[in-house]
């Protein structure tokens, strides 16, 4: 009928929606990130590998030995396995890297072959201190791999101060301080050779350390009272 006035319907709203232009923009951009994008590169670690000492049947001396964490040379700071080209040069291999920093790697195995040989009565690491009557103490001064004329060799060297805390006067408590200083020849100049390297030449040291201690402990033990 004309004569009423009819009432308009409202407009029902559209879902918001992304002109296609922008669309477009959108798909774009997300190509090109998964274009831009690398993949992550490996970085691989290495640790120590060598058997540990066995005991050789001699009793064991009757104290313990707390071995203290050693400290490291600042050119060897951090995990970084550093080799030697040349002289005054040191450089890192890129993608590889130690577990560990050397002056843990060196202090942990160390404390594992002490506990191992049947040496001492007792050997304690820094995170498990006791109050044993010696004390080793150290730093890592050399953890790398030497190249030259007649090859590549991985070198280690440690200083080693080895105490008696029954003395309160510093003459009589040092038993010794000695450098140790161990090479091992390498197959070739690489990261894995390196930590096999680095492993024999810590078997060595290892070796020589426990005959050192052995003889110096013993040596202050079968000392008269009156001597001490």
């Amino acid at each position: 009928m004309r004569g009423k006035t009819m009432m308009a319907r409202p407009t029902a709203r559209r879902p918001w929606s992304l002109p296609l232009w922008g669309l477009l923009l959108v798909l774009a951009l997300g190509a090109a990130g998964c274009l831009g994008q690398h993949p992550a590169v490996m970085v691989e670690q290495y640790t120590l590998e060598y058997p540990p000492p066995r005991p050789d049947g001699a009793a064991a001396l009757p104290v313990g030995l707390l071995v203290e964490r050693f400290s490291l040379a600042a050119d060897y700071s951090g995990q970084a396995m550093i080799y030697r080209p040349a002289d005054f040069r040191r450089q890192a291999y890129q993608y590889h890297r130690w577990r560990a920093n050397p002056a843990d790697l060196v202090t942990d195995y160390l404390t594992r072959d002490l506990l191992s040989s049947g040496l001492l009565a007792g050997v304690f690491s820094h995170r498990q201190p006791s109050p044993a009557r010696f004390r080793l103490q150290g730093g890592v001064r050399e953890f790398l791999e030497m190249d030259g004329d007649g090859g590549s060799q991985a070198v280690v060297e440690v200083s080693l101060s080895l105490l008696d805390g029954d003395y309160p006067d510093l003459p009589r408590r040092l038993l010794f301080q000695r450098v140790y200083r161990q090479d091992a020849a390498m197959a070739e100049a690489s990261a894995p050779a390196l930590a096999r390297g680095m492993s024999q030449a810590m078997d060595q040291l290892s070796q020589r350390l426990r005959a050192d201690l052995r003889q110096a402990i013993a040596q202050r033990l079968a000392q008269p009272p009156e001597a001490n």
